[in-house]
């Protein structure tokens, strides 16, 4: 860890790729439901159809974590961090890198990198809260 760094720094170290993943979720949720719009419109059949149902159910996990995202770089941009902000960025790290489960490497690289940095998050926090 670099001692020169400030806390600020160090947070956002953490937020950025936070930033740029719930980006990402959104794209990839965009693409899943034109997916979903393209097999369930113009292959009317029951197949496709239920494959295009499919593709656009799987862009509500995404969009939520997406939020869920947004609302945690809100959270560490505040004065006072909870507690639990180095577990709520352990869950959001773990739940990015499952992206790569529906093809979003960019948001599933930013969770491994999000993880990586979980040491500087929390002493970060904890030199905040001093």
């Amino acid at each position: 860890m670099n001692p020169a760094k400030s806390p600020r720094n160090r947070v956002a170290d953490v937020s950025t790729p936070v930033v740029i993943s719930a980006c990402f979720n959104l794209v990839a949720a965009g693409s899943c439901l034109a997916s979903g719009a393209f097999f369930t419109c113009v292959f009317p059949v029951l197949q496709p159809f239920v494959l295009g149902i499919a593709f656009a159910l799987l862009s509500i996990p995404l969009v939520a974590l997406a939020i869920c995202e947004f609302v945690f770089v809100s959270k560490l941009a505040g004065p006072a961090a909870h507690p639990r902000t180095g577990h709520w960025a352990r869950m959001l790290s773990i739940a990015e890198m499952y992206t790569i489960l529906v093809g979003n490497l960019p948001s599933a690289i930013c969770g491994l990198f999000v993880f990586l940095k979980l040491a500087h998050l929390e002493s970060a926090l904890e030199s905040r809260s001093r």
